[in-house]
């Protein structure tokens, strides 16, 4: 296992951190393909992927929450890189739509500039349908504004202290997120529908700023978890977590929320700490030699294959529709192949690695 060169300091390459990476795109995907209501076997996969978008903004936050700075130059840097993804998958998705109708003899007077721009507006707020928006997007747009909040999160909790020493100034932000976050839930038990629907995910930011400061922490949370949880025991506590969270989740969703979505679950305290006894275990195991290039070379292409595998998808189920399980996993495996050795592919080419990487 790749150590840290102090308990809050990650080193250059961290194997584990790509293994969650890793693991985390296989889960999002998961989330997209198999459905809650087929059947149990279909609902018990499909929460067991929920981990999927928290770790993934958790797997963010480990890096950037325990840099030494996070000055407004850096911020910039990033939301441009994630703007530029945005931008260009948007007006490529609707120059496809452009030719297809043209191709095909439709009118063409809804398309030009204006809307271009509703398109790009509804990739971030999730309206519309696929191949006629990007709908994903809501992801790249949520992280845009968390990079925009990096440096006041730091001037404001963090200021000069050194990434050892942040614990007792983030726990605090950490815990008053969480808290808005459980009584979010508990307003949606208590009107019987989720309360975050009425919030587009980009900008459910209570949610996605938990994460983010979750994972800085989660080194130092490691760091106290070893010294008093052997790792068996935590396998086992981890085991017995998830099959409570599948059950409460398949549970609280028919009977509380009347809504069987694993996102409107983020908030719950349950999945907060199921997820959290996920991450750390992932951190603590140690990763074989042989996976190493394995996950060096997988670990770069998430962000890509996050933003291509429902285009995959689509074309997949158009000639597979999801019927049951088997075809669902067979489906997940064409998707994942698929999506991996196109990104792959666009990653070696140097004008269109710029489409799958920030």
């Amino acid at each position: 296992m790749q150590q840290l060169s102090s308990p809050l300091t990650p080193t250059p390459r961290n194997y584990n951190v790509d293994l969650i990476k890793l693991l985390s795109c296989l889960a999002v995907i998961g989330l997209h393909v198999f459905y809650n209501k087929n059947s149990l076997a279909s609902s018990v996969v499909y929460y067991l992927c929920g981990f999927s978008v928290p770790s993934f903004f958790m797997s963010t936050g480990y890096f950037v929450m325990n840099r030494n700075t996070a000055d407004r130059a850096y911020a910039v840097r990033k939301f441009l890189g994630l703007l530029r993804l945005l931008l260009l998958w948007d007006v490529l998705e609707y120059g496809v739509r452009v030719i297809i109708r043209a191709a095909r003899g439709q009118d063409l007077s809804s398309f030009g500039p204006v809307g271009l721009v509703k398109a790009i507006l509804r990739s971030i707020l999730q309206k519309g349908v696929l191949w006629e928006t990007m709908w994903h997007f809501w992801y790249l747009a949520a992280l845009m504004i968390l990079y925009l909040l990096l440096p006041l999160l730091y001037r404001l909790y963090i200021g000069e202290t050194a990434p050892e020493e942040r614990f007792g100034s983030l726990v605090p932000l950490w815990a008053a997120l969480v808290l808005v976050g459980v009584l979010a839930q508990l307003i949606s038990y208590c009107i019987g529908q989720p309360f975050q629907k009425f919030f587009c995910q980009a900008f459910r930011l209570w949610t996605w700023l938990q994460y983010l400061v979750l994972g800085g922490l989660a080194p130092r949370f490691r760091a106290a978890v070893e010294k008093r949880l052997p790792l068996p025991l935590h396998g086992f506590a981890l085991l017995l977590m998830t099959v409570f969270v599948m059950a409460y989740q398949n549970i609280a969703g028919r009977l509380l929320l009347h809504n069987l979505y694993a996102e409107y679950f983020y908030d719950d305290a349950f999945t907060v700490l199921w997820v959290l006894l996920l991450y750390i275990f992932l951190l603590r195991i140690t990763i074989p030699g042989l996976l190493h290039r394995i996950l060096e070379i997988l670990s770069p292409l998430t962000l890509g294959i996050y933003i291509v595998h429902p285009l995959v998808l689509k074309a997949v189920r158009t000639y597979y529709p999801v019927a049951g399980l088997k075809v669902a996993l067979l489906t997940y495996l064409a998707v994942f192949t698929a999506s991996a050795l196109s990104v792959l592919i666009m990653s070696k080419i140097p004008v269109i690695r710029r489409l799958v990487s920030a």
